[in-house]
């Protein structure tokens, strides 16, 4: 392997070219492909939606089908080893040639801490509201409570 290349086998991201003809098909991968996918390389120029989570392929498909030229970011769910995974695939489209299918330079990054901690974090404000929600519904009704009380003295 040609030296100049090696570094970038070593980021924690997994870089990509691929056309855009019906839908995202890999020509080339670098990077940490099997850590951040889950699968090898050879895998995925086969078949660029194999490490996509089961309820996620539609989405991500009809994402890059309409794509026009320009920056990209998408958040999707993937599989490795039976664990669900959170990426954002993000890049840019360039249409080099009217003819010919446009072409996306991009990278594959796990971003399963932040969208998990995001989901704890949004649990935890929604329960928190809810909280707060009935410790006002009780200071309401005892409020009442006490009017009523007061107006009958």
């Amino acid at each position: 392997m040609d030296e100049s290349v090696d570094w970038v086998n070593k980021l924690p991201t997994c870089f990509y070219k691929a056309t855009l003809e019906k839908s995202r098909k890999f020509i080339t991968l670098g990077g940490m492909i099997d850590a951040i996918t889950g699968h090898s390389h050879a895998q995925l120029l086969e078949n660029s939606f194999c490490f996509i989570h089961p309820d996620d392929p539609g989405k991500v498909h009809s994402y890059f089908a309409s794509c026009k030229p320009g920056s990209f970011e998408i958040t999707y769910r993937i599989v490795i080893d039976g664990q669900t995974v959170w990426v954002k695939d993000s890049g840019f489209i360039e249409l080099h040639d009217p003819k010919l299918s446009p072409e996306i330079i991009g990278m594959i990054n796990n971003v399963n801490e932040e969208i998990t901690s995001e989901h704890q974090l949004q649990s935890l404000l929604d329960h928190q509201a809810r909280e707060l929600n009935q410790a006002k519904e009780r200071l309401e009704t005892a409020l009442k409570e006490q009017e009523v009380r007061e107006q009958e003295r």
